[in-house]
């Protein structure tokens, strides 16, 4: 059994990006990295792109008519335009009351609703920075990569748009820009300049150290990045191809997708495994084979990965709400069994002669 790329339940999910040079917005299979062709005609500057809780996928066009496109989210053809006129919008995401939050220049935050394109008002005015990056933390609070003065990541109360302050403490080099949360909850953020991306404490905001350095693997600026429902780190940047990295440890797994043209990089749509419906991990190791057993209420068909150590697999639950993975020749060492975004369910076992793990 080898690794697997990313899947879900249902339906097999696509990797997007967003080609700033041309505005084209492509597409390549979730699992292989192959092309699939274009997914939508030029878009003027394309910047971030997300996926709406509609399925839609929002396009931001950051040259001179600065308006974000939604595009249907199984065929590329345009729906129709929200905003006009903004100035240099780049980062966006929606926040957990489903609507549609857009980074400007000098640090303000431009509210939509996305069902109507109704502007609902400036939710956040700094009047400073250059800001990047925007996207909704765990806790529900926006934070926005900043590159002017003294390189930051700003953080926000979702609710009422409250300046909060800095959250990254320690260091943190100039030119920050995308941003990504992990399954762990940390917060990770790339520095294209150093041709690295960081990692902070997801809940203090302590410099947890260089997660990644491309700079041993030769040149990259990795700019743009996202985790997949794998829980591994994909990138892209400098108009070289997108790379996968182990979630975990940060080590590079090899090129997934190759693109000429650099630029925002998402999976979708992306459902996640429901963590509250599943209600047990069990796993034992014993003569090399590890194996990982899964209780839930999820629905049948449901595909759930398992990690172990640097390989993933994954498992589809049965009628009973079950399901098992096995992992074979595995060495007497520890390993780390878990189910990616979901921290709770995470196994350690210290070997593998008769090691066994529940939670």
């Amino acid at each position: 059994m080898g690794l697997l790329r990313p899947s879900t339940a249902g339906a097999e999910i696509d990797l997007f990006v967003a080609a700033r040079q041309d505005g084209r917005v492509l597409r390549f299979d979730g699992r292989t990295g192959a092309p699939r062709g274009e997914f939508s005609p030029s878009l003027g500057f394309a910047e971030a792109i997300r996926f709406g809780p509609d399925g839609n996928l929002y396009v931001v066009d950051g040259g001179g008519r600065g308006f974000i496109w939604r595009l249907d989210g199984r065929t590329g053809q345009a729906l129709g335009k929200i905003g006009g006129d903004l100035s240099h919008p780049k980062g966006m995401d929606f926040g957990p009351d489903g609507m549609l939050y857009v980074c400007v220049r000098y640090g303000r935050i431009l509210r939509f609703d996305p069902h109507t394109g109704a502007y609902l008002g400036e939710f956040v005015n700094l009047n400073e920075g250059i800001f990047n990056d925007l996207v909704f933390g765990p806790d529900g609070d926006i934070y926005m990569s900043n590159t002017w003065q003294v390189a930051s990541v700003e953080r926000f109360d979702g609710r009422t748009g409250e300046h909060l302050g800095s959250f990254t403490r320690g260091t943190l080099p100039g030119g920050p820009w995308g941003l990504a949360f992990g399954p762990d909850g940390d917060l990770f953020v790339s520095v294209p300049y150093q041709s690295s991306i960081l990692r902070y404490d997801g809940l203090t905001g302590d410099y947890l150290g260089v997660f990644i350095d491309d700079r041993r693997t030769g040149p990259h600026g990795a700019t743009f990045i996202t985790f997949g429902p794998d829980g591994d780190l994909y990138a892209n940047g400098a108009e070289s191809p997108v790379r996968r990295y182990n979630g975990v440890t940060g080590r590079l797994i090899g090129n997934f997708a190759r693109c000429k043209s650099s630029g925002w990089l998402i999976f979708g749509p992306q459902p996640r495994v429901d963590c509250g419906a599943i209600t047990r991990l069990k796993t034992k190791c014993r003569g090399g084979t590890l194996t990982a057993v899964i209780t839930s209420a999820l629905g049948e068909g449901t595909r759930v990965h398992v990690r172990n150590n640097d390989e993933v697999f994954f498992t589809r639950i049965d009628g009973l709400g079950r399901g098992k993975v096995r992992f074979e020749n595995q060495l007497n060492e520890p390993h780390e069994v878990l189910i990616p975004w979901c921290p709770e369910m995470a196994c350690r076992l210290a070997g593998c002669e008769r090691d066994k793990c529940r939670k």
